[in-house]
């Protein structure tokens, strides 16, 4: 697959051909299909930086906090509070 430096350097030669033509309509083509290798090149990179983009999302570390709803995501994994600890009204019949 070409580099979009590569499509770049194709631009660079149809602007350098054209601005040595003579010929109108052969200038106007050159500089045509300079503008589609100038195209050619933004789509690769837009879509070197989407995969680029893509990649470094699947490599991020999972997030501590669920964002829906503001709370840890991991679970605390101890076990429960006794029943007494939960509840005062239990504590003042002892």
């Amino acid at each position: 697959m070409s580099s979009a430096d590569e499509y770049y350097a194709c631009v660079a030669q149809c602007i350098a051909l054209a601005s040595k033509c003579l010929h109108p309509a052969d200038k106007a083509r050159l500089l045509q299909m300079a503008k589609a290798w100038r195209d050619l090149a933004e789509k690769l990179e837009a879509s070197q930086n989407k995969t680029a983009a893509n990649d470094s999302a699947l490599f991020q570390p999972p997030s501590r906090t669920n964002p829906e709803i503001g709370e840890p995501a991991l679970k605390d994994q101890r076990s429960p509070a006794p029943r007494h600890q939960k509840n005062p009204a239990f504590k003042s019949k002892l």
